[in-house]
C-alpha cells in the first residue's frame, strides 16, 4: 500500500457506514528504499506461503520467482507493521496489483485471512508507533533466523 494510505469513512444508504482505505499514490521520489533486511523478509513471507500466491494460487518456483512479491497491507513505511508478518502476503504481480486498485477486497481478504481478532491486533500495532532503530532492526533480524530455522527443521 502507498505512503499516504489511511482510513476514512464513507457513507452509501442512509445509515450505512463503510471503512475503507484511502490509498494516495506516492511518487517516485519518496519510495522507500530496499534493504537486505526487507529482501530477507520478502523470502521469509513467500516461504510461508509455499512460494505461491495467496489469492488466485499461482505456484512459482523459488528460483525462478518473479513476478511473485511480498505485498504488506499497510505500506513498508510505516515502521510498526514493516516486519510484521499478519502484515504481509505472498501475491503474484497481478493480484498485488489488483489489491492496490480494489483497496476494500484487500480488506475482505485479510479480515478472512486473519479473523476479526488479529485483525484488530494488527490496525493496533499499524497505530502503534516505534523507533526504527539498529536495536529494533537487530530484533527483526534475530526473529526471522529463529523463523527460518524453524522452517527449515
Amino acid at each position: 500500500m502507498a505512503a499516504g494510505a489511511g482510513v476514512a469513512l464513507h457513507r452509501g444508504d442512509p445509515g450505512l457506514v463503510v471503512v475503507a482505505l484511502v490509498v494516495q499514490e506516492e511518487s517516485v521520489s519518496r519510495r522507500i528504499k530496499v534493504t537486505p533486511l526487507d529482501r530477507k523478509f520478502s523470502k521469509l513471507v513467500r516461504t510461508l506461503a509455499g512460494w505461491k500466491c495467496e489469492r488466485c494460487g499461482k505456484q512459482f518456483v523459488e528460483s525462478k520467482a518473479s513476478g511473485l512479491e511480498c505485498s504488506h497491507y499497510f505500506g513498508r513505511a510505516i515502521k510498526s507493521t514493516r516486519f510484521c508478518l499478519d502484515n504481509c502476503d505472498s501475491l503474484c504481480t497481478g493480484c498485488h496489483a489488483y489489491f492496490h486498485s480494489y483497496p476494500h477486497e484487500y480488506y475482505v481478504f485479510k479480515v478472512k485471512k486473519l479473523g476479526d481478532e488479529r485483525y484488530a491486533a494488527l490496525v493496533e500495532r499499524f497505530n502503534t508507533p516505534v523507533k526504527f532503530n539498529n536495536a529494533f532492526k537487530q530484533d527483526v533480524r534475530e526473529w526471522m533466523k529463529l523463523k527460518s530455522e524453524e522452517i527449515a527443521a
